[in-house]
């Protein structure tokens, strides 16, 4: 008995946009939300239709080139790596520029929908990073590990900017302990004398401040060695 074939169907992003703004239910749920601004509506929304915060607009879709909707992130359960919010989300409004209103609004609407008629709204990014500097993030491990690390790289790039700036000075390397040990106890060099070997400094007189901070630097990696085995 000959075996029947096993045939995969794959939904492209492409269809699956196109499936949901032809499904009644969909479209009430869009009229419903389109009433007035409500976060937790929205979010319910967002939950039930696996959307990436974005309202799917049939009038857009259809006049949006396949290419566009196959290479934007429009679902929530199809990602390399997402954010995770810290806080509760707050949404705020965009102004909406010259290169953001090209993308938002196909050329063939242009004439229809003005640059003043556009209202962007977004979340505001800083309730993801929690205390104002920590990023949590989702993983699919079986995404490849090539798409992984340039999609971190990504989200690194575009949070970075809103945490605090590093604002101390960058500690001082240590020295090798065993290196100072060895100049001191094989070679017979003081400490003052490996100080001005390993600091480099024009200056190498004690009397140099940073001199000074070297020659402490040197009887403390030193001190490493030099002590009682417990």
């Amino acid at each position: 008995m000959e075996k029947k074939k096993r045939v995969r169907f794959t939904t492209t992003t492409y269809d699956r946009v196109h499936f949901l703004i032809n499904d009644p239910q969909y479209l009430q749920d869009l009229e419903d939300i389109k009433k007035g601004f409500n976060l937790e509506r929205y979010m319910k929304f967002f939950t039930k239709y696996k959307l990436n915060d974005v309202i799917l607009d049939p009038e857009w879709v259809k006049n949006t080139p396949r290419k566009v909707l196959e290479n934007t992130a429009l679902f929530n359960d199809g990602f390399i790596v997402r954010t995770i919010f810290a806080n509760e989300p707050k949404m705020i409004n965009k102004e909406v520029d010259n290169r953001l209103y090209k993308q938002l609004v196909p050329k063939n609407l242009k004439d229809k929908i003005k640059k003043k008629d556009v209202v962007f709204c977004q979340y505001d990014v800083k309730p993801i990073l929690r205390d104002g500097r920590y990023l949590t993030v989702e993983i699919d491990l079986k995404q490849k590990k090539e798409n992984i690390k340039a999609t971190l790289e990504m989200l690194v790039d575009q949070y970075k900017k809103y945490a605090p700036k590093h604002k101390g000075r960058e500690s001082d390397p240590e020295l090798d302990h065993w290196e100072v040990y060895y100049m001191h106890k094989e070679n017979g060099l003081t400490f003052a004398e490996i100080a001005r070997k390993l600091s480099g400094l024009k200056d190498n007189s004690l009397n140099n401040p940073p001199q000074k901070a070297y020659y402490k630097k040197v009887i403390r990696a030193y001190k490493k060695v030099d002590r009682p085995r417990e």
